[in-house]
């Protein structure tokens, strides 16, 4: 019998408390050895590490990053700043943070810019708004016309500045007026220009006379490529530098621009119409422009860096940003300069480091030296700077901000939600009513079970996780009726409740009410549970017919809304256990084996771990960090790549408090090594495990000093795949 990855949670004490470290030789990496590492998981999506006198070929350096995942909706990369003008990298997130959908969690210095008005050089785009148009002029090595961008679905762009078209016209087809640039000065050397200013340029359009100015109110979009802009103009100014108000443009030209302008009176409706000639920069939400691509497709870039060379060639403070293949962002700033003891890094440094170090498959340089400024929230809500500064703060020219959205990003969702409230049946003793968009249904007595229709198709391979808003003070369960799509066969029709360790993993835990937070938007994976089973069809497609909810005595139930959906879309996601490249460490095994299991970390985020023996061979990455078991009681993780023939097995251990008492998480049963399935997920109850235990903190803080993970097999060379393993709700 065939038995589930990680099915069997246990609990024991070390033998011994070990000495822990962070140091470790990573050979194929720029960085030689790590240093001190410290991480500290800032929200449950945003984390933040830094690495302490790690050892270069220059030098010891100081290394600092946040991190966070892309395709989240609750969170997004944001530009602080105006165009014109500069200001701090503290004051522009405090100034973001100040808006009512942003929580900036923290950020760095962006691109380039001028000392002289604080324009930045490159191209940069905002909510999927072209803030300044691209430069695509050829320079030396390409230097300064490379952006990196994030579409709302949370893909990488990167490349060279795309070209951008843009035109102006009245409605109903009068002939149009190509619009020259966005946000950036106009230059009249190159002849008649027309300019698009809008409110993230500044107060004003800074021009000079002798142009024309139209003052637009905008009535709907913006500049994007995603849609365009609408407006009627307010007034025309003649004379330079036309005040730039709230929700307004301006469209500012001279020469036989300005000539073309002359159709337009004040009240006339104008619309502007943007497009990128490349394609894929058309559905961007956020770009930044910097000096040079670094990172190109998984590869160090290398360059002359022709004129500019010294400002690239020398060792000094850097900044970047780049992308994992699984849709990681990655912000890193360093010390340089003989800073806080950091020797610095060259262009060229930063390359490998983003490529080798942080694994980007994209990232671009950003403006270093006396620039590099990393902030993070505090818990007063200010920003403190984690780098060290060689002199008081500088003001640049815009930043580069990760930020939880109090209104998610959409996503696409598809809804499990009754009809209407007469279509839930069954026991008299509970009613259901709709109140606006909200399933209320209020048991009475002993309560019971009601059950309603779905009878929708899906592609659990698309969408494979289930979202679940629901706020009860009564014990539950929920089941699903499950068909085969293609056969209409049963496949799966259970119930689950929180303390199981397996299928989609819902419902109180025995005679305890549910805690309302736990079930603000909890994400199930459906295609895990169903994956136990091997009831997962080839093609992915299932039906749901129905789902049934038993309600244990006198209580409300109140479901704001239930779906699947293809990504993680809340904000809770928890502490991540993966091994982490630099803080990995190899580790004696249950047989004392060491030096045999090889982690290599993957392009998407997956660790391999190989065992090239045939022991218990481990690998142990030191985290000292705390977790909070009552916002995200759930361990989720997932397992592939082991071969069925190899008699492999995987273990893993949580060490906690001291690092002397344990949790093991194990597919090894009676030190036997059974042949386990590829492509095995699910999730473990760890907070109602150790309640049942009676070893749960009073204050549901569980103190994570290390882990371990080892490969156990019979047949030297196996492996498996950590694909996931981190805490969640």
């Amino acid at each position: 019998m065939k038995r589930k990855l990680f099915k069997r949670l246990t609990i024991g004490t070390a033998a011994a408390v070990f000495c822990l470290t962070s140091v470790m030789a990573v050979s194929a990496n720029y960085l030689t050895a790590s240093g001190t590492v410290s991480t500290t998981e800032l929200t449950a999506d945003v984390t933040y590490r830094q690495q302490k006198s790690a050892s270069s070929p220059r030098g010891k350096q100081n290394l600092y990053s946040l991190t966070y995942d892309a395709h989240n909706p609750y969170y997004d990369l944001v530009l602080g700043g105006n165009v014109y003008g500069s200001q701090t990298t503290s004051s522009m997130a405090a100034s973001l943070n100040a808006q009512s959908n942003y929580d900036v969690i923290g950020g760095v210095n962006g691109d380039f810019f001028s000392f002289a008005n604080g324009i930045p050089m490159g191209f940069s785009m905002d909510d999927g708004a072209i803030v300044e148009s691209p430069v695509t002029d050829t320079g030396t090595d390409g230097y300064m016309f490379y952006a990196l961008g994030v579409t709302r679905d949370g893909e990488a762009v990167a490349g060279p500045n795309p070209t951008l078209i843009a035109s102006c016209q009245k409605p109903g087809g009068s002939a149009s007026v190509t619009i020259d640039r966005v946000n950036r000065t106009r230059e009249w050397w190159n002849g008649a220009q027309l300019v698009l200013f809008t409110d993230k340029y500044g107060s004003s359009t800074h021009e000079e006379s002798g142009g024309r100015e139209l003052v637009i109110n905008v009535t709907s979009g913006s500049a994007s490529p995603q849609g365009g802009l609408r407006g009627t103009v307010a007034s025309i100014v003649t004379g330079g530098n036309a005040a730039i108000g709230a929700n307004q443009v301006v469209l500012s030209a001279e020469g036989d621009k300005a000539t073309a302008l002359q159709q337009y009176a004040v009240g006339d409706t104008i619309e502007m119409n943007f497009r990128f000639t490349d394609e894929k920069w058309n559905k961007v939400d956020f770009a930044i422009g910097g000096s040079y691509a670094i990172v190109v497709n998984g590869q160090a870039q290398t360059y002359s860096y022709g004129s500019a060379a010294g400002a690239f060639t020398a060792a000094a403070q850097r900044t970047a940003i780049g992308v994992k293949a699984d849709g990681t962002v990655v912000l890193v700033a360093t010390d340089g300069r003989g800073a806080g003891g950091g020797v610095g890094f060259t262009a060229n440094d930063m390359s490998r480091v983003m490529a080798e170090d942080y694994g980007c498959q994209y990232a671009v340089l950003l403006d270093g030296g006396g620039s590099t400024t990393m902030v993070t929230k505090t818990s007063s809500g200010g920003y403190q700077v984690r780098n060290t500064l060689a002199a008081a703060q500088r003001s640049v020219g815009n930043g580069v901000f990760i930020a939880r959205l109090t209104t998610p990003r959409s996503v696409p969702t598809t809804s499990m939600m009754p009809a209407s409230a007469s279509a839930v049946t069954g026991s008299e003793n509970i009613s259901a009513a709709y109140q606006g968009s909200k399933l209320v249904l209020t048991s009475t007595g002993t309560g019971g079970t009601v059950t309603f229709p779905v009878n929708k198709v899906y592609n659990v391979r698309q969408m494979p996780y289930l979202y679940l808003n629901l706020n009860t003070n009564a014990v539950f369960n929920m089941a699903f009726g499950i068909q085969d799509n293609a056969t209409g066969g049963s496949q799966l029709n259970r119930e689950a409740n929180l303390s199981s360790d397996w299928g989609p993993s819902l419902g109180a835990e025995t005679g305890k009410p549910i805690p309302a937070a736990l079930f603000d938007n909890r994400r199930i994976n459906f295609i895990g549970s169903l994956a136990w089973d091997n009831s997962v069809p080839a093609d992915g497609m299932i039906k749901i017919t129905s789902i049934r909810l038993y309600i244990g005595g006198a209580g409300t139930m109140t479901i704001d809304n239930m779906y699947m959906a293809p990504t993680v879309i809340n904000n809770e996601r928890g502490l991540n256990l993966m091994p982490r490249q630099g803080i990995t460490t190899d580790f004696p095994g249950h047989l004392g084996a060491t030096g045999i299991l090889t982690p290599t970390y993957n392009a998407n985020g997956s660790v391999t771990l190989t065992n090239n023996g045939t022991s218990w061979p481990s690998v142990k990455t030191v985290y000292n960090t705390t977790v909070d078991l009552n916002a995200t009681p759930l361990l989720y993780y997932n397992i592939s790549g082991i071969a069925a023939d190899s008699h492999t097995g995987v273990n893993a251990m949580i060490y906690y408090g001291s690092g002397s008492s344990y949790l093991q998480l194990s597919s090894l049963v009676n030190g036997t090594v059974n042949d386990i399935d590829v492509n095995r997920s699910g999730s473990v109850d760890v907070r109602a495990y150790m309640r049942n235990k009676g070893i749960f903190p009073s204050d549901g803080k569980l103190q994570i000093s290390y882990v371990t993970i080892s490969v156990a097999t019979w047949k030297a060379g196996s492996s498996a795949v950590l694909n996931t393993f981190r805490f969640g709700i």
